[in-house]
């Protein structure tokens, strides 16, 4: 059995049982094991074979993926922590809220980014149980652990639908081999084979929808309600104790029982419709219904749930939601001024500007009909409302109304086609520049800075010696642990917290993220003390060869004043004409030499030999 296997199994069982069972007992011994050797392999007596042996067992491997190990900073000292990470943490975290919070934390400064953090990080963890006891239904497991499985067989079944309908769908056929929908409706499908594949195809993808609305009401939405009616809470005790301070009383805890029900009903419908993802779950649903029973027409919808696998296909849509007030008021202002032009055109074209007024309706005889005309030809067509009329000016037998209708036309032209076009397409392409600048920004601020201490990627890389930044926001300032470590202090007894973790849970209570190693790493302190280290060996090393030289120089000192010595004396032999006696002392300076060089030659090598 592989490690993956063995630890899925081993997460299933801890999730279904208690916390008194023998399982739990020997997990959190071997946890407490692990951690042991984690911390002594973090400190410096740690040998590269022992190293090595560890990280191959599997025993290790596994225990080490349940035990987290983060840094927080405690009296501007920077500590390692290690816990046994929640099962219910990892099993219940899903990766759309990860992206949610990467994508909307506050990025303004590294202290916002933190404190935006913790504060999501309460959501999640609340998300997190809630999604733990949905987990204790056997069906409402299934589809979370299957959900993403589900959306995909989703949009493959639209799709396959959409591409079969596209060859199908026909006109061309009697009445009588024409298929009806449960509501009598003609659906353009040939009865026999054709509409049974249909039919089948469409109760399948009716059967999907359904599975994950279903998944959706019980899991998401019913995790964002709760957390809405907790802070709701939140912010009436809040406010109650601001109240009862300024009125020097005492304040009471708010409960929702105290509501009316037309209150706590309106509550509830706000929370609901807050959900951003019960609008498309709820749509895709509908349609699939509604192609099923009234006509294939409705499953031209779902193709759509393409764009909430895509982030750039989400970012295109978003471009033209999120400044849907500025892209609503411009389209105001647009009907006004179509609306004067096309006062204008009631009063000042003629009958005759408008070819077979009588036949196909194109006229300008009420206001009404002339507004439509100048709203839907004129805006359609790239040359203004002049492109639509199509009798052209008599410019032969000119008059004031043929300079009035160019005047006309080239206003229209300019004011609705150039003006006020382009605005609604600059305001859709600046609003998708921004979200590309946004996502580029968030990615670069992921990739190349820790989340947690807001180091740049560069210091790790060429500070440590041992995996650099991915090492570090893998192990040591890995966000995700420390959301962990937030749910570990909430489940673990108040009375079983040791120091570190009693410190940091009063920082959690009082909304501190002080404990948080903000621009301190372990990792870079460690190099610095290393590099310090390495820095007084060199000088001391320095040092000892510079004694080394100089002693060598005080050696060649005496040897030049040995030979010079020995020399005058040589020459003072041979000029008083003692021959003989000049070889004997030309020999004792020769010897004097030696011994000299001798000494010169072992201080050489003594300097060489601690260089």
């Amino acid at each position: 059995m592989t490690v993956a296997v063995f630890k899925r199994n081993l997460l299933s069982r801890i999730t279904s049982t208690g916390d008194e069972s023998e399982l739990e007992d020997q997990l959190q011994l071997g946890c407490n094991i692990c951690i042991l050797f984690k911390e002594f392999l973090h400190s410096r007596v740690k040998k590269a074979v022992l190293v090595g042996i560890l990280k191959k067992t599997h025993s290790f491997k596994f225990f080490n993926a349940i035990t987290g190990s983060i840094e927080i900073l405690r009296d501007q000292r920077v500590e390692k922590v290690h816990f046994r990470i929640p099962a219910m943490s990892m099993a219940n975290l899903s990766k759309e809220s990860k992206e949610k919070l990467i994508a909307e934390v506050d990025r303004d400064s590294q202290q916002a980014k933190l404190t935006a953090f913790f504060d999501q990080c309460q959501d999640l963890i609340f998300e997190i149980e809630h999604n733990q006891e949905v987990a204790q239904s056997s069906f409402l497991n299934t589809l979370q652990r299957n959900s993403d499985k589900l959306n995909f067989a989703g949009l493959l079944l639209a799709l396959i639908i959409g591409l079969y309908l596209f060859f199908v769908l026909t006109h061309e056929v009697s009445e009588d081999v024409m298929a009806k929908t449960f509501w009598g409706q003609n659906t353009a499908l040939r009865k026999g084979w054709v509409f049974g594949i249909y039919l089948a195809m469409a109760l399948g993808q009716v059967t999907i929808q359904g599975l994950l609305l279903t998944h959706f009401v019980a899991g998401p939405l019913a995790a964002h309600r709760k957390d809405k009616w907790r802070n709701y809470e939140a912010e009436q005790d809040d406010k109650a104790a601001e109240e009862a301070a300024a009125n020097f009383t005492a304040s009471s805890e708010f409960n929702v029982r105290t509501l009316p029900k037309h209150e706590k009903w309106k509550l509830e419908i706000k929370f609901t419709l807050s959900q951003p993802n019960l609008a498309p779950r709820l749509l895709f649903f509908l349609m699939a219904l509604f192609g099923t029973i009234l006509h294939p027409i409705f499953f031209c919808i779902q193709p759509l749930q393409l764009v909430g696998k895509s982030t750039q296909l989400r970012n295109v849509v978003r471009s033209v939601t999120k400044n849907w007030r500025a892209l609503l008021l411009t389209g105001v202002l647009l009907v006004v001024v179509v609306y004067i032009f096309a006062i204008v055109a009631f009063y000042g074209l003629w009958e005759d500007t408008f070819q077979h007024p009588q036949e196909d309706g194109f006229h300008c005889r009420t206001l009404i009909r002339c507004f439509i005309i100048n709203i839907s030809y004129g805006m359609r067509f790239g040359g203004g409302i002049g492109e639509a009329l199509l009798l052209r000016p008599d410019w032969e037998n000119q008059t004031a109304g043929t300079y009035g209708r160019l005047l006309f036309e080239m206003l229209y032209f300019v004011i609705l086609i150039v003006i006020f076009l382009n605005i609604v397409f600059g305001i859709i392409i600046d609003t998708f520049a921004e979200l590309r600048d946004q996502r580029r920004f968030i990615e670069t601020d992921q990739t190349m800075k820790c989340f947690i201490c807001g180091i740049e990627a560069s210091v790790f890389d060429r500070t440590t010696s041992i995996g650099g930044f991915r090492n570090h926001t893998e192990n040591d300032h890995n966000m995700w642990t420390y959301l962990y470590f937030m749910h570990y202090l909430k489940q673990k007894p108040k009375s079983e917290l040791n120091g570190q973790e009693g410190y940091v849970w009063d920082l959690i209570q009082q909304r501190n993220v002080g404990f948080f190693p903000l621009g301190k790493a372990l990792a870079l302190e460690e190099a610095d003390v290393l590099k310090a280290q390495e820095e007084a060996d060199m000088v001391q090393h320095i040092d000892k060869l510079q004694a080394n030289i100089t002693a060598l120089t005080e050696q060649v000192q005496r040897l030049q004043n040995t030979v010079n010595r020995k020399f005058d004396s040589a020459v003072a032999e041979s000029a008083n004409g003692s021959v003989p006696n000049t070889a004997a002392a030309m020999r004792r300076v020769s010897s004097g030499l030696g011994n000299g060089m001798s000494g010169v030659w072992a201080t050489r090598a003594t300097v060489r030999m601690q260089g």
